[in-house]
């Protein structure tokens, strides 16, 4: 081992566990911010809603990450940091599975705006609980967190595609580019 990497071992060893909860929740959150757009198409035939009202559900849902984002500055002092992550990751995961099946158009946008809120809540939970973690060391580790989310949206781009289009008949997802029956 190199000695750059003998130290971020030695400085990560002692929070082994947060650590990799905390790569898995970026990775996460890497993952879905990228999947949600690639899945635009997918969503507006799936659902029957309009494209020019599902781009202000989108809207709606970078709004809300936003406003998460912002809210995780008093959420991270009441709440424990742990906690938090699973109880966002919960939030996170019944909001995107629910997406698939809403087909009312109130009912969707309160479910992305709740998709976003969870998610920068639990990305702003994830990097200001890194950086309490690691106080001198944040700019070399911080990259490694950087690196988790690139890989959940490179795996995302990687996996997901629309066939056929929405408007040349029935909608399907392909994972992986492999043909469908």
């Amino acid at each position: 081992m190199s000695g750059r990497a003998k130290t971020v071992v030695s400085i990560v060893s002692p929070h082994k566990a947060h650590f990799a909860i905390y790569l898995i929740a970026h990775l996460n959150v890497g993952f879905v911010t990228t999947l949600i757009p690639l899945s635009f198409s997918f969503l507006t035939c799936r659902s029957g809603i309009p494209s020019q009202q599902m781009f202000w559900i989108f809207f709606l849902f970078y709004t809300s990450l936003f406003v998460g984002t912002m809210a995780n500055a008093y959420l991270n002092k009441k709440e424990n940091e742990l906690r938090m992550l699973i109880v966002t990751s919960l939030l996170m995961a019944t909001t995107l599975v629910a997406a698939t099946f809403v087909t009312d158009l109130l009912l969707f946008t309160l479910t992305f705006a709740g998709l976003g809120a969870s998610m920068g809540i639990q990305f702003s939970e994830i990097n200001v609980s890194y950086l309490k973690m690691f106080p001198q060391q944040h700019f070399s580790l911080l990259h490694t967190l950087h690196l988790s989310h690139s890989l959940g949206a490179w795996l995302a781009s990687l996996m997901f595609r629309i066939v056929p289009r929405p408007d040349q008949g029935d909608c399907r997802e392909l994972l992986f580019d492999l043909p469908q029956k």
